[in-house]
């Protein structure tokens, strides 16, 4: 509760500054003072402001070794549904980020900051960062022309971009079958 005064009857403009260790914030709202008789006025003002939880839409235990949200440098864990417990309060109003650290087999990968607009945030963690996702874009090109090629020459052995496993797989499942029904295969990749 705050209390103003002595103010003519009119419309005000309040600041609300808001502080606390998830962040800072400041809201304005109107007041619309109408009191002629001199008494205390008692005037509601809402705050964009709510406790949140958290919930990473993609979610994968096994891929995923280690995964929190971070609200203003405070680390919050994710359980193993992917969800955070309620957290706040914390300001709606679209000042307030979050962030992702997701530890994976092939390293940690942050994210940008997503706007914090709901007391259930849906969010999406980042799998691949940009280089990453260049370099798998490449290797996935290298794969389908050599994949092309062994097709063409009926032969694994042009294969560089998988296991020896995945070699067999696709000999035994493909190049196999069209050896021995006569299918002949050209192509390029573009």
């Amino acid at each position: 509760f705050v209390l103003f005064g002595p103010l003519s009857p009119g419309i005000y403009d309040v600041e609300t500054k808001f502080e606390n260790e998830f962040g800072t914030g400041l809201t304005t709202s109107e007041i619309y003072l109408s009191s002629y008789e001199g008494e205390h006025s008692w005037i509601t003002v809402e705050l964009p402001i709510s406790e949140v939880m958290f919930d990473i839409g993609n979610y994968s235990a096994p891929a995923m070794k280690k995964v929190s949200v971070i609200v203003n440098e405070v680390e919050i864990p994710v359980d193993a549904d992917g969800k955070t417990e309620a957290i706040g309060p914390i300001l709606l109003d679209g000042s307030q980020t979050a962030k992702i650290i997701v530890e994976y087999p092939w390293g940690e990968i942050t994210s940008e900051d997503m706007v914090i607009e709901s007391e259930h945030q849906y969010i999406t963690a980042e799998v691949l960062t940009k280089e990453q996702e260049i370099e798998v874009a490449n290797l996935l090109l290298q794969f389908g022309e050599e994949l092309a090629e062994a097709k063409a020459t009926n032969s694994i052995d042009v294969f560089t971009t998988i296991t020896d496993n995945n070699k067999e797989i696709i000999q035994n499942q493909m190049l196999d079958y069209y050896i021995n029904n006569d299918i002949y295969y050209s192509g390029e990749i573009e």
